[in-house]
């Protein structure tokens, strides 16, 4: 699916978290389409940190974490002037996370940044362990989809710390009247 195909049928909204919101004030979400315009909120929100690598975490199925990266680093690519690594890492097993995170290592030498696509985290331990090498995490959410449950124990999974926010995904299809 293309990037312009994934942008007519969602939008964004980026719940910002730089630095983590203390318990008793939460970011607030701030409605933003996916677009370049959102893609360009999201990839500026990412550098007020520090970090080489930023993996996009699926919370439940059929969430487009490669399309987001795809989109993500072109537009860092137009912001810095300079490569942004995608990585997809959607398929990653136990057997091939050695290679995987040898890759990310690599990649790091070749560009500034890599934008990782990762697997929904629940039952993928060395989805987990990519997450954690990460310097960056973003949940990405399906309204209607996603389980808030399964968001708390990625967070919990990932560390708190690395996690820079959430990317909230809600189909435009169901949103018309």
């Amino acid at each position: 699916m293309s990037h312009a195909a994934v942008a007519s049928r969602h939008h964004v909204t980026a719940a910002r978290s730089d630095p983590p919101p203390s318990p008793a004030e939460p970011a607030a979400p701030v409605q933003v389409a996916l677009d370049d315009a959102g893609l360009t909120h999201l990839w500026l929100a990412a550098q007020r940190r520090r970090w080489r690598s930023l993996a996009l975490i699926p919370v439940g199925a059929d969430v487009p974490v490669l399309a987001l990266a795809a989109g993500l680093a072109e537009v860092g690519q137009q912001h810095l002037g300079g490569p942004v690594a995608v990585r997809d890492a959607t398929h990653v097993t136990l057997p091939s996370l050695q290679s995987e995170l040898f890759t990310l290592g690599e990649l790091g030498d070749c560009a500034e940044h890599t934008v990782i696509a990762l697997p929904p985290l629940l039952g993928s331990p060395a989805g987990v362990a990519v997450a954690q090498a990460a310097n960056l995490a973003v949940l990405c959410i399906a309204l209607g989809k996603s389980a808030i449950a399964e968001a708390e124990a990625v967070v919990e999974e990932v560390g708190r710390d690395r996690v820079l926010g959430t990317v909230i995904l809600a189909d435009r299809k169901k949103e018309t009247p």
